[in-house]
């Protein structure tokens, strides 16, 4: 097989304007196929207490997305609010190996000069043995990042 190269392909089609919207295909060689996946989940799931190592698998290096092809769509839309001091995204990554995805919410507004504050909302589509379906159902956070 490979030597730790991997190939990650992206193209898509962009328009920006008072939105950035974008479609693009994701291609990510060091991703499973699909049957390879479907192993790999029944690996886990099944065998998992007598093989730990199973665990293993889905913590290699270049598995962050762990199938080969997505689909990915997004909608930006900055300079909102009174001060055009807020922006907020609409992400949505679609799993063609299972049909899954995860849709995201952010919204960040400038606090200051060097702080912004953000929300986020998670959400993961798919049933249990699926990609984005055997993470949470949802999950929120919210903060602040701060630049140096």
């Amino acid at each position: 097989a490979h030597d730790g190269i991997w190939t990650t392909a992206v193209g898509g089609i962009r328009y920006q304007g008072d939105f950035d919207y974008r479609l693009e295909y994701l291609f990510n060689e060091a991703g499973w196929s699909r049957e390879e996946f479907q192993e790999a989940r029944q690996s886990l799931l099944i065998l998992q207490t007598t093989q730990p190592q199973n665990v293993l698998r889905f913590a290699k290096p270049g598995l962050e997305l762990r199938t080969q092809q997505y689909l990915y769509a997004s909608i930006r839309m900055a300079d909102l609010g009174e001060k055009k001091d807020m922006t907020i995204f609409l992400r949505d990554l679609y799993s063609m190996a299972d049909q899954s995805q995860a849709l995201q919410f952010v919204t960040e507004r400038n606090l200051s000069d060097s702080v912004v504050g953000y929300f986020e909302a998670d959400s993961f589509i798919g049933d249990d043995e699926t990609e984005f379906g055997m993470i949470y159902n949802y999950q929120i956070s919210a903060g602040a990042k701060w630049t140096l």
